[in-house]
């Protein structure tokens, strides 16, 4: 009767063992959440409050460039060290920040523990050493960026150096975001596919609720209309390519004002224009998809009618058949005031340009 009973508690603890080692391997990190471009900062109030806060946010806060209205690179949302539980360790984004040499600070005191004793002793030693990261620290998905120094004054300085670096690092993983928001309700479009492979002999990935509103005079006008937004992308061949010379701001100008004229609301003699009387342009020769482009960016206008929004358009050289294309995305969004991450989704598509 002993071993009876003996067996039977030996076979109840091993079910035991068993459940918690199922639940255990069932148990998963919480998925961090949180909007593309917003970053949750951590750091003592005092410094918050003072330059090292002023220096943070003159950079992660300055102009997203061109909009309408002035609108930041990134969201920024602050909390204290105290506060830093809970959701907030759940955020998809979160910057660390502090003076790692002070033994009071609460949030020096987190960056310590989270990078370890070997690469404190390596910040305190190396002042170049400023910036660290982790990934899936307290959530799968997440990304913990920590800007440590030796000093207040240098913690300041620091962000300036850093910064460069740091954003392209947030912006490359919000891409996964953004790219996920842009063709949100499934795939692209098959007939508009077809029609710039036919009429231009380019691809571009282009979500499927998207329609042709115009196709002539080798000029395509694609659109997709919200409650909320308009989202419009224009597409021209510019003819033989002779040299990277050749995509200019002038070619750029007069391509942008010759499709513009298909831009018209109901009131008479209206037609999209750039605005450059107030607000600049501003140019750049970037990779388009691994192609060589010249970027423009900056805000439209309607003449004669009160219409205007911001723009991203690319003279890009077509290697496949030695001719040069157009394509400008914009956005007409009036009864909204942050436009910033419309525009960044007709980048997503304008980017999947090829050849």
């Amino acid at each position: 009767m002993l071993y009876r009973t003996l067996w039977i508690v030996c076979v109840l603890l091993v079910a035991a063992s068993c459940t918690e080692q199922q639940r255990e391997s069932l148990a998963s990190d919480p998925v961090a959440f949180g909007d593309a471009n917003g970053i949750l900062v951590v750091m003592d109030e005092a410094h918050w409050n003072g330059a090292v806060g002023d220096s943070l946010r003159f950079y992660y806060e300055g102009p997203f460039i061109l909009m309408p209205k002035p609108e930041p690179i990134f969201d920024l949302q602050y909390t204290k060290p105290i506060d830093f539980r809970e959701f907030k360790r759940q955020l998809r984004t979160i910057i660390i920040a502090g003076n790692i040499s002070d033994e009071t600070s609460t949030a020096a005191k987190l960056i310590r523990s989270q990078l370890g004793e070997e690469n404190v002793l390596r910040a305190k030693e190396d002042a170049s050493y400023n910036v660290a990261q982790q990934k899936n620290t307290w959530a799968a998905g997440q990304q913990v960026i920590y800007l440590f120094s030796n000093s207040e004054e240098a913690l300041a300085n620091s962000f300036r150096k850093s910064f460069n670096a740091v954003s392209k690092r947030i912006q490359k993983e919000d891409l996964k975001q953004i790219v996920a928001n842009t063709y949100a309700g499934g795939g692209t479009s098959y007939e508009i596919e077809e029609a710039l492979r036919r009429d231009f002999n380019i691809k571009l990935d282009v979500p499927k609720f998207y329609r042709i509103s115009l196709n002539k005079n080798q000029t395509m006008w694609l659109r997709y209309d919200t409650d909320e937004v308009g989202y419009n992308i224009m597409i021209k061949d510019l003819g033989q390519y002779n040299s990277d010379e050749q995509l200019n701001k002038e070619l750029f100008v007069k391509t942008f004002k010759e499709t513009g004229k298909y831009v018209k609301t109901k009131i008479e003699n209206t037609y999209m224009t750039l605005e450059d009387k107030h607000l600049p342009i501003f140019y750049d020769e970037v990779a388009l998809n691994n192609f060589y482009a010249y970027e423009a960016r900056g805000v439209w206008r309607v003449v004669n009618d009160f219409m205007g929004g911001p723009y991203v358009a690319y003279l890009v050289y077509n290697p496949n058949n030695n001719r040069v294309v157009y394509v400008c995305g914009f956005i007409w969004a009036p009864s909204v005031d942050r436009q910033r991450d419309y525009i960044q989704r007709l980048e997503v598509i304008l980017n999947t340009l090829e050849f």
